[in-house]
């Protein structure tokens, strides 16, 4: 076989190798995701796990509060055809003492919406619609190698909303995400919200996403949940909840939930 073949026939084999792990397009990936999502919103049951809190309060620069708690969280379906929760919480704990029924974590900023708003408001397939997406990079997140995507909301968009203090307001966020190579699944959201109510600076919540199982499934749910919220008052209010024991909810478990106000 002459030489000039043998070269011909290397290069081509080098070509087809490179078409078969051409890095995947931002669509292909986002595609994947939707289906991901699409599949954890109609397979996840109400589900109960334990939780930690650690809810600050800094006032000028300096720390006005610092409050703890252990509870028991569940997240309820609403028949709503949409991915939607009723996130309630029974306190086992606060500040370290035995919580007394109907005890509260006074005065703490708690970030609603990590089970369901967050990773729905990114990847459903009506999420899409209005938000621009791109790939840069890749990163290890959670020690798994992971793709990088920017996304925000499209320019001039109106059709997506958000509820910020009793108050709807046309969403504007912009944020990063982080997919597992492998499975594509979420492995971290990371989003700023732009658009708040008069007196807010900036809202900015992450959530790191891990493997866990529930009534012998397996799904990806939040294990670490954060969020920062300042204000022009200069204070700002800092959450951080950590999730553990996920299990199917069971009304027969003889733990009530209360609704949080």
């Amino acid at each position: 076989m002459k030489p000039e073949f043998l070269l011909l026939a290397g290069w081509l084999s080098i070509q087809a190798l490179g078409a078969q792990t051409a890095a995947p397009t931002v669509d292909q990936i986002l595609a994947r995701v939707q289906t991901n999502t699409g599949q954890f919103e109609a397979s996840l049951p109400d589900f109960t796990c334990d939780e930690t809190i650690v809810a600050r309060r800094i006032e000028h620069g300096v720390m006005a509060r610092d409050g703890s708690a252990e509870s028991h969280f569940t997240g309820l379906q609403k028949a709503s055809g949409r991915m939607s929760f009723t996130e309630s919480r029974e306190y086992v704990t606060i500040n370290g003492a035995p919580a007394v029924k109907g005890q509260r974590l006074g005065g703490a900023f708690l970030f609603e919406g990590a089970f369901s708003s967050l990773l729905d408001g990114t990847f459903s397939t009506r999420a899409a619609l209005f938000h621009d997406y791109q790939i840069a990079g890749r990163e290890k997140c959670n020690n798994r190698p992971a793709l990088v995507i920017k996304f925000a909301t499209k320019r001039g968009q109106s059709g997506l909303r958000a509820e910020w203090g009793g108050r709807t307001m046309v969403q504007r966020d912009r944020g990063t995400a982080w997919i597992d190579e492998e499975t594509l699944q979420v492995l971290r959201i990371e989003r700023r919200f732009m658009n708040l109510p008069p007196g807010w600076l900036g809202l900015v919540a992450r959530v790191n996403y891990g493997a866990v199982t529930i009534d012998g499934k397996p799904f990806w749910m939040p294990i670490e949940v954060e969020a920062e919220r300042s204000s022009i008052d200069n204070v700002s209010r800092e959450y951080r909840a950590e999730y553990r024991n996920y299990r199917k909810f069971e009304v027969s478990s003889g733990i009530s939930f209360q609704p949080q106000p």
